[in-house]
């Protein structure tokens, strides 16, 4: 598998306006087996996202996909301050970038 790699599986929804994605990679795993790193939660009203690490992450310090939406120069920062010493950001970056995607297009498909 390539660096990075995810894949969303739309889960039912637990709130009315609220679309989730389960937040699958193969990239934590010995044997590349797709698991659950997160999950991901969309409000396309708001246009706003919420991602809850899980799973193989659920102790680590992860950047959240937010901080890849800011401008270079406001991530940077962030980055060497707020989330110094934070890893992941391959991922969340993925992540961030899906969720942006979804709310830019106004479609929410069972996989992304």
């Amino acid at each position: 598998m390539s660096l990075a790699a995810i894949r969303l599986h739309k889960l039912p929804a637990k709130e009315p306006g609220c679309i989730a994605y389960r937040v699958m990679s193969p990239d934590f795993s010995n044997d590349h087996s797709w698991e659950e790193i997160g999950q991901l939660a969309i409000d396309p009203v708001a246009q706003e996202y919420k991602f809850h690490s899980t799973g193989v992450w659920a102790c680590e310090r992860v950047v959240p996909p937010w901080v890849y939406a800011l401008s270079k120069d406001e991530m940077e920062r962030v980055l060497a301050g707020e989330f110094a010493g934070f890893g992941y950001g391959a991922w969340t970056a993925r992540i961030g970038s899906a969720a942006r995607r979804l709310m830019r297009s106004g479609k929410y498909p069972d996989t992304a």
